[in-house]
């Protein structure tokens, strides 16, 4: 199965750009929670089914399905 490297950051943060690994077959709530684990500190209290994600340039719109 394919596995996509995506890179994430979180809003507001400055220099914070992350890198996340997910196989083509997860779901958005596989990648929130492997968001969610990256970032363990920064959002220890977060749900990670609570994340909002957005594409670049889209600050504040969730991603129709994703978010």
């Amino acid at each position: 199965m394919a596995k996509f490297s995506l890179v994430c950051a979180i809003i507001g943060e400055k220099g914070g750009a992350f890198g996340v690994d997910i196989d083509a077959g997860e779901t958005v709530g596989d990648m929130k929670d492997a968001i969610k684990d990256k970032n363990a500190k920064k959002l220890k209290d977060a749900n990670a089914k609570n994340l909002q994600l957005s594409l670049p340039g889209e600050e504040g719109r969730s991603v129709a399905g994703l978010g």
